[in-house]
């Protein structure tokens, strides 16, 4: 299971992407890398669900998907969606859901130029900010952004998330060490 999560930096336009590291395989517990980072560090990508689209999105798709410079965020986003969505049908991860659909089997989270995207299982694409989280204890994950954010708690970006994915992991069995936090160039 996976927990990512996606936080705009205002203060200097960066957008920061964490997540945990648990994954099961058969009855073993395993660590995977569900975030990466691209294009020299300006594109952010997070995927939760199957391992299988991990495996499509993060070591199939993304190194190849083409360099977005100058290219504005949203249309950037919209071709990464149409893109990703050829490739998962050609990897043969698609499956059709009960109203007809394609589905992925899983969400992915996409920062760039200071923007943050939610691509769902069906590959709509929605602008997000200034924090979003997929996966496994998504919503303490929101609950406790929201009230650190509330609270105007002093904690960087990073403290801030590597703060949530602890405290979600002691809520959520699905959720725990090792932590990935990145943090994408400014937008």
């Amino acid at each position: 299971m996976s927990l990512v999560i996606g936080y705009r930096d205002y203060a200097d336009g960066s957008v920061w992407m964490a997540s945990d590291g648990l994954a099961t395989f058969g009855c073993a517990q395993v660590e995977v890398v569900k975030v990466r980072r691209y294009d020299n560090g300006s594109v952010l990508v997070g995927t939760t669900g199957l391992h299988r689209l991990n495996n499509v999105i993060l070591d199939l798709y993304a190194p190849t998907m083409g360099s977005p410079h100058g290219e504005h965020p949203y249309d950037f986003a919209l071709r990464f969606a149409q893109d990703l969505r050829l490739r998962c049908k050609d990897a043969g991860v698609l499956t059709t859901n009960k109203e007809g659909q394609e589905d992925m089997g899983g969400r992915v989270l996409l920062g760039y130029a200071g923007s943050l995207f939610g691509i769902s299982s069906d590959f709509a694409v929605i602008e997000h900010a200034p924090w979003w989280a997929i996966g496994c204890g998504c919503e303490w994950a929101e609950g406790a952004l929201a009230t650190l954010d509330r609270l105007a708690s002093p904690l960087a970006p990073e403290a801030r998330l590597r703060f949530v994915l602890e405290l979600v992991a002691k809520r959520d069995i699905h959720v725990g060490p090792p932590y990935t936090v990145l943090r994408s160039g400014p937008g």
